[in-house]
């Protein structure tokens, strides 16, 4: 077991010991269609690329994600765009760890949310949501809500992601 993993398990054993309820993490996945990475130009050590990935994973929250990103820009200079839009997707992934959100996809037409079973968005925002723009939103049984989109260019697709994540807050 690695350290990562024994530093978690005693975490979450400490936690039970002292009553606390276990914190439920969710490992939000994102799939829009981006082309978000760190370039092998820009971070030439493969070691140096992959610590940047885990600490961007495990950023807990904005400010945490501006660090790295200062970081990036102090070590190797101006941020290219792939990288631009990696940070802009782990600021994506940071909120929707917060609203337990387990997935946001984008298919080409609309974009769908999954929440998770223990989210804190209460069903009447999202139901308000409907209940305003009904050709726009729907929801499926499986806590998944469509969000009709239409054709939507890279740019767009963070933006309005960004937008209705920010609506469940």
């Amino acid at each position: 077991v690695g350290f990562e993993m024994y530093a978690e398990l005693l975490e979450e054993t400490i936690q039970e010991m002292k009553g606390l309820a276990r914190k439920e993490e969710i490992d939000p996945e994102i799939k829009l269609g981006l082309s978000a990475f760190l370039p092998e130009n820009y971070v030439p050590d493969p070691n140096q690329r992959l610590i940047f990935y885990k600490k961007l994973s495990a950023a807990g929250d904005e400010e945490e994600l501006y660090g790295l990103i200062d970081e990036l820009r102090d070590r190797f200079g101006k941020i290219p765009e792939p990288a631009v839009l990696l940070l802009e997707i782990m600021k994506l992934r940071v909120l929707m760890k917060q609203l337990k959100i387990a997935l946001a996809e984008y298919d080409g037409r609309q974009i769908v949310f999954a929440f998770h079973a223990s989210t804190p968005v209460e069903p009447e925002k999202i139901l308000a949501l409907i209940e305003k723009q009904a050709a726009r939103y729907a929801v499926s049984p499986d806590y998944r809500l469509f969000v009709k989109t239409g054709r939507l260019e890279a740019e767009e697709r963070l933006q309005v992601t960004r937008k209705e994540l920010l609506a469940f807050l």
